[in-house]
């Protein structure tokens, strides 16, 4: 995908790792909420959770959710 940016790279996992393991059938598995732990991207989750919801092609998700936090640094 030739993504050169490791901060966002980094920013965008941790969001995402929040968004998966929070999801319906992941959490029957594992029965624990996940938080995140970086207050920072606190106010990021929820627009690239909805970049989530509005496209589960994880390669367009990937490359949205970049372009998002790309335009907000």
């Amino acid at each position: 995908m030739g993504i050169k940016d490791d901060n966002n790279l980094w920013k965008l996992s941790e969001i995402f790792n929040v968004i998966f393991l929070n999801l319906p059938t992941i959490q029957k598995a594992i029965g624990t909420e996940e938080l995140l732990f970086y207050p920072a991207l606190k106010d990021k989750l929820e627009n690239i959770q909805q970049i989530w919801t509005e496209n589960k092609n994880i390669d367009d998700f990937i490359l949205k959710s970049l372009d998002y936090l790309k335009s907000i640094n």
